[in-house]
């Protein structure tokens, strides 16, 4: 059987820039057959639009022709066409629609022979649908309707059924002049060398429209759910009239964009650089790419507040050590605390007048002397860790730390969170388990962390009066922190002010009360009954706002309530006193006939009941009596 491939009696000349496609028409054309399906029948091609590029080959051979005597080949790369040695996506492709200039229609069929069809022919730059113009006459190109594309594409046929309105459209066009990415696009396909447009020049085609058409996404994206319409290719064209100003335009279109204020302050290179940074993060390592990566990565050593060692789009990070703000990028805190510290160290005369950014005396400062300074941010606990060990809230940890107990730096950091050094928290500990232990605490020890409770005094006053010896404290055996942390309530009293004093200001007075939990502790009452003296006057206080869910704080005066103590007593505070039940002593008081100070709620609507109160005048010698009978009964 013959291999030998037939050929085709009538074939026309190969135009200069014809793609396969429209060669194939006007083949078929030449032929005086009346569509290209019907040419693909006749020499047995597989037809169809999927494998018509194996069938193409076919009819090239037949016509003596191959694939390299045009400027369109196949990539190598998946959903791309190689146009004159550049890979072009598939989707900017108009590759079944017919699309022409109607003026270079119209000349080709003044000029050529043979059928209307076979005189005219596509270039190979009309299929791509980036170029807007003509590159001879400046007009608008021009796209055939969809119905002609329900076949192969046949532009031979398409103008001898439509060359009536080719011609039309070819009177009515007017050329405005090819724009200049339509140049640009056109400069590349034909590898011309007058180009100036800076890093685009570094990368290939398809890279270059890729990266345009983010870059203008990124710019014109207005988060709006109406956009006002736009043109096809809008953003690409957007895209490259920016990068075309230079790069530092670009960049400082992209700072414009993101300089809307922030929480902390700054601004993190996914709001800087948007969608382009997940787009260029995929092509690290690409050399086609690189050249945008070089330009990213150096805006973003100069403009984002990076960390020593962090890395951006395939580059690690270094920080100088020739400012304040490098300074503070390294160990993440603030430019003002770093001012501080290197004006408390000796390095910058007056820190309160060198502005953040400012240049100390990088002579005098060496990595050894900064790790002394800055070194222990790195093992920092945040607030959570240093509350669960010192058990302090966070605002209890900031007033620790302005006291100088705590090292701590403020939240106007990146991260926006204090962080507190992890020596001074084992310091304080360390300092807690020096503290006496005991297995209980006695009634005349109150904690620590109570003493927010209480006007004018702050668990950071305790503590600094624990250190300097003024007041004595205990450890609980078995719990951690402060939470174990119990003082005397005596000593509580005397960091108050002192009551009468005539120096005292209205401010100082109103603080020389107690609150009413620790009323209820030292006379031993209810709540109710509290209450209930604040009513009949023989207590003075005032209410202050508390939490929400609290309700307000009721404080009474010092002075009513030892003076209170001296003259009544409650029933638990006389049992105590007789060690004896508050019941039994009860019983006693009845049959003895001694009086309450008034007479209590027998049926309260809610809650406990309010407490006896007596005379301690009355009750005196019961209460001595009764204590003797019950030290004899010890004894015997």
């Amino acid at each position: 059987m013959s291999s030998t491939i037939a050929t085709f009696t009538l074939v026309p000349p190969v135009r200069e820039y014809e793609t396969p496609a429209s060669f194939v028409s006007r083949l078929s054309a030449y032929n005086c057959l009346s569509s290209v399906a019907d040419l693909y029948r006749l020499a047995g091609a597989k037809s169809g639009r999927r494998p018509a590029s194996s069938g193409q080959r076919y009819l090239l051979e037949m016509a003596g022709l191959t694939e390299s005597d045009f400027r369109e080949a196949v990539s190598a790369r998946p959903n791309f066409v190689m146009l004159n040695g550049h890979d072009i996506s598939v989707r900017h492709l108009s590759r079944q629609l017919p699309r022409y200039c109607p003026l270079c229609v119209t000349e080709d069929i003044a000029r050529g022979a043979g059928p209307v069809g076979a005189r005219s022919y596509q270039r190979f730059w009309w299929q791509w649908t980036l170029i807007g113009t003509c590159n001879r006459h400046g007009c608008r190109l021009v796209t055939g309707e969809k119905e002609n594309a329900r076949s192969l594409p046949d532009f031979a046929r398409y103008v001898s059924d439509n060359a009536g309105k080719i011609r039309s459209e070819a009177e009515g066009s007017t050329g405005t002049g090819i724009d200049a990415f339509d140049r640009y696009l056109l400069d590349r396909l034909m590898a011309r060398l007058d180009l100036v447009t800076g890093v685009l020049e570094r990368v290939p085609l398809y890279v270059a429209v890729n990266f345009c058409e983010q870059l203008g996404h990124f710019l014109e994206n207005d988060y709006r759910f109406e956009r006002a319409p736009r043109q096809e290719n809008h953003f690409v064209r957007a895209g490259f009239a920016l990068i075309s100003k230079g790069e530092a335009a670009m960049f400082r279109c992209i700072e414009q964009r993101a300089s809307i204020p922030t929480r902390t302050g700054t601004v993190s290179k996914s709001r800087r650089y948007g969608p382009l940074y997940n787009l260029l993060s995929i092509h690290v390592g690409d050399p086609n790419w690189q050249p945008l990566l070089d330009i990213f990565q150096r805006d973003a050593f100069g403009a984002l507040r990076l960390a020593d060692g962090e890395e951006f789009l395939g580059a690690v990070y270094t920080s100088p050590f020739d400012s304040i703000d490098s300074i503070s990028l390294r160990y993440d805190v603030p430019p003002s605390y770093v001012a501080r510290v290197l004006g408390e160290s000796g390095f910058i005369p007056d820190p309160a007048k060198d502005a953040p950014g400012g240049r100390p005396s990088t002579a005098r400062i060496t990595p050894e002397e900064l790790e002394r300074l800055f070194g222990w941010v790195r093992s920092a606990h945040l607030t959570a860790a240093a509350s669960a060990s010192l058990g302090l809230d966070r605002y209890q940890l900031v007033d620790f730390g302005t006291a100088g107990f705590l090292r701590f730096v403020g939240h106007e950091t990146a991260s926006g969170k204090r962080r507190f050094c992890h020596a001074s928290i084992e310091s304080l500990l360390g300092d807690i388990s020096a503290l006496d232990s005991v297995p209980r605490v006695g009634h005349d020890y109150r904690s620590l962390l109570d003493a927010q409770e209480w006007p004018g005094l702050k668990p950071v006053d305790l503590w600094a009066g624990i250190r300097a010896g003024r007041v004595r404290a205990v450890r609980r055996r078995n719990v951690s922190g402060f939470r174990g942390v119990y003082v005397s309530r005596q000593d509580m009293l005397d960091m108050l002010p002192a009551p009468g004093a005539q120096e005292q200001d209205a401010e100082e007075l109103s603080m020389n009360v107690l609150p009413q939990h620790e009323v209820m502790k030292h006379l031993r009452l209810r709540a109710a009954t509290v209450r209930r003296l604040l009513e009949i006057g023989v207590l003075t206080g005032f209410a202050a706002s508390g939490r929400a869910f609290n309700g307000p704080r009721f404080y009474y005066h010092r002075a009513k309530v030892d003076e209170f103590s001296t003259f009544y007593a409650s029933l638990p505070s006389l049992a105590y006193e007789a060690r004896v039940s508050p019941a039994k002593l009860r019983s006693i008081l009845d049959r003895s006939d001694v009086s309450q100070m008034f007479q209590t709620d027998a049926n309260p609507k809610k809650g406990a009941g309010e407490t006896r109160i007596y005379w301690r005048a009355e009750c005196r010698e019961i209460v001595a009596r009764v204590a003797r009978e019950k030290d004899s009964r010890r004894r015997s």
